[in-house]
């Protein structure tokens, strides 16, 4: 008899992931690949980008393979993370510009002022207003390099493309609640056709293509559903998109996602479940700050496995406090850890203690948004954990005693099973994400 499964992609900087589960949420197979992708320049950036895709295929591929006899692929969902600035040229050459918006203050500023955007600004207008600020950064540094752009988007609507042969999105990786602004096609002097088409994350985009399904082993014409940016995944994943709820990814960054129930005038924020809005602001690098403390400190790989940090956390507990200072680095600075690392030791501490001050330099980080948070007028009072860190307990407890309150923690690839929840419903499963998420996602347990 068959076993109906829906599958997720899950795409980050550090980790690709694949799931399949089936309609009670077990999940019956997994297959993840590390992600090596070192800061490059546009010269660089297409093959980086494809060899991207290339993860995203063999974690697709590992997936098909590892399903159980008799299981029954219905769906795919897809969650990327949020990196802006993905271009495309009338050939279909991919190339971007990573972190680039958030370094060059005077393109982001300029793309800032343009009046098109509305009274509420830039900000009002999530991740396009990111976008906006990288084609400017391009028609300011790399006129011919801008001049070449046929379509402009982000990781999600690259990964769309590749899986269906459609070029679209879903809200959260786009322009929020809102249609494309005209400030984007003005300041990128594109055409609106450039911008990916903005769809529902449990809408179906399209059918598997052929070539993909050759090329992983899944059926061809497999449903795959937007889903989409991974914050937003991880929100309904957790089961924290209503207002009050706080869901705190703790993966290669850090971020806290406080739910309101409408956009703070003024602060970022994108849609989340049926309805609410989350309020973003992430301590960018903050797990990766730890994984490097860890390579430094063990002189193993970069890829930084949960047995490492667990040897390193027994170590912290045995030495006990004190720890030294060693506050959370500017993205700009994160090459400068391993100096830091050695400086500490030569001063005589401990590797348990520098491993211990390196968590707590990440979780004053994350606290310092969720001051923000406040400031603006959110009131986080349930706080729901997911991301690669939630293995460790050792994080887990110090960051519940810095909060003061119980840190519950999500199902296992919390990003993935919202994306597979919105495949769920174009599967028919379920009539809305939060539906199926409540079906596909069940909480690990709390830590305080």
């Amino acid at each position: 008899m068959a076993r109906p499964v829906v599958l997720a992609l899950d795409v980050g900087l550090t980790w690709c992931k694949a799931v399949a589960l089936d309609q009670d949420g077990a999940m019956v197979a997994s297959r993840q690949v590390f992600v090596a992708v070192p800061a490059y320049g546009l010269a660089e950036s297409t093959a980086a980008v494809q060899r991207l895709w290339g993860h995203a295929t063999e974690a697709l591929r590992g997936l098909a393979a590892a399903l159980p006899p008799g299981s029954e692929p219905v769906g795919l969902g897809v969650s990327a993370a949020a990196q802006q600035g993905l271009f495309l040229t009338a050939d279909g050459m991919p190339f971007t510009l990573p972190a680039v918006g958030t370094r060059d203050a005077e393109a982001t500023a300029r793309a800032a002022r343009h009046p098109e955007w509305g009274p509420e600004g830039m900000v009002a207008a999530g991740y396009a207003g990111y976008l906006a600020a990288r084609l400017q950064w391009l028609w300011d540094h790399e006129p011919a390099w801008a001049a070449r752009v046929a379509r402009a988007g982000a990781l999600h609507a690259y990964l769309m493309l590749q899986l269906t042969g459609r070029w679209c999105t879903d809200p959260a990786t786009g322009p929020g609640r809102a249609p494309w602004p005209g400030a984007v096609t003005a300041i990128g002097r594109i055409d609106a056709a450039a911008l990916p088409e903005v769809r529902r994350p449990e809408a179906v985009a399209g059918g598997l293509l052929h070539q993909v399904a050759a090329a992983t082993g899944l059926p061809p014409g497999l449903a795959v559903a937007v889903g989409g940016q991974d914050g937003a995944c991880a929100n309904l994943g957790a089961l924290a998109c209503q207002p009050g709820d706080c869901c705190l990814t703790l993966s290669t960054n850090w971020v806290p996602r406080p739910v309101v129930g409408a956009p703070i005038r003024g602060a970022f924020g994108y849609p989340v479940g049926n309805g609410a809005w989350a309020w973003v602001r992430g301590a960018a690098f903050a797990g990766r700050q730890i994984d490097l403390a860890v390579a430094a400190l063990d002189g193993g790989p970069a890829e930084v496995t949960g047995d490492r940090h667990n040897l390193l956390a027994a170590q912290a507990e045995a030495a006990g406090a004190p720890w030294p200072a060693l506050p959370y680095l500017a993205p700009e600075q994160v090459s400068g850890q391993a100096a830091r690392i050695r400086a500490l030791r030569a001063s005589g501490h401990s590797d348990g203690a520098i491993y211990a001050a390196a968590v707590r330099g990440s979780v004053a980080a994350l606290l310092d948004r969720l001051a923000m948070a406040r400031a603006e007028g959110c009131a986080p009072g349930r706080f729901v954990a997911t991301g690669g860190f939630t293995r460790s307990r050792f994080v887990l407890r110090m960051l519940a005693r810095a909060l003061g309150a119980p840190v519950e923690v999500a199902a296992d690839e919390a990003a993935a099973r919202g994306a597979a929840a919105c495949a769920a419903v174009g599967a028919g499963w379920h009539g809305d994400p939060e539906t199926a998420a409540a079906r596909l996602a069940r909480p690990a347990g709390s830590v305080m």
